[in-house]
């Protein structure tokens, strides 16, 4: 789908995902365009929703989580430079894999807070993902398996949907980057290995949503 059509869709209230293969700039890029159109009102991303500044003195200013920084730098109007490096100095993208394509999942956030677009980090935090993995003897799975998947798509898609149910001024505009992984159909066996997160978003209720894979 072209640009145009893309920005077409985000003009009505269909919840536009980006299917992101985080070694390639493809999604990326697409991200970074949409946002520059000035029509995304929210951007959700693959991190981790309760990740944590280790900067004192940044937390102590912008807040402890990276979601409440993002908050406090759109309230005071921050601009693309400044947020950039307040998320740096407060590294809060610590755990960002360095093998991943430009931009970044920070620098993408920090064009977002310049524009005055709410960006959400809602993937389920991975050391709660691990105990949940823990506690139902899967320990040894991985964080991408497709076990690990389904409880963190389950989470994820809880946090956006209640974001489009209850936020202000996001009846459309609607974005998100997201692991091209998750949206796909297991193709070895025909069915979900686990409830991808297209399906967990329409059975809560956001049923207008396109899906596009580069």
């Amino acid at each position: 789908m072209s640009l145009e059509d893309l920005k077409r869709r985000l003009r009505t209230k269909c919840l536009v995902a980006l299917a992101d293969v985080h070694t390639k700039k493809d999604a990326r890029k697409m991200a970074e365009r949409l946002i520059d159109s000035d029509l995304v009102k929210i951007f959700f991303i693959e991190y981790q929703f309760s990740t944590k500044s280790d900067n004192t003195g940044v937390a102590n200013q912008y807040g402890l989580s990276l979601n409440n920084a993002i908050s406090e730098m759109l309230d005071t109007n921050t601009l693309y430079e400044e947020a950039l490096d307040i998320l740096t100095r407060g590294r809060y993208f610590k755990s960002l894999n360095i093998n991943d394509s430009e931009p970044s999942i920070k620098e993408l956030t920090a064009q977002a807070i310049g524009k005055g677009i709410q960006v959400v980090a809602c993937d389920k935090d991975y050391t709660d993902t691990q105990t949940e993995l823990n506690d139902s003897g899967n320990g040894s799975l991985s964080l991408a398996s497709p076990t690990a998947i389904e409880i963190r798509d389950k989470f994820a898609s809880d946090i956006i949907s209640k974001y489009l149910k209850i936020g202000t001024n996001v009846n459309k505009g609607r974005l998100m980057l997201w692991g091209a992984g998750h949206f796909e159909v297991n193709e070895a066996i025909g069915e979900f290995p686990d409830t991808r997160m297209q399906t967990l978003l329409y059975q809560k209720g956001v049923t207008d949503m396109h899906i596009e894979k580069f």
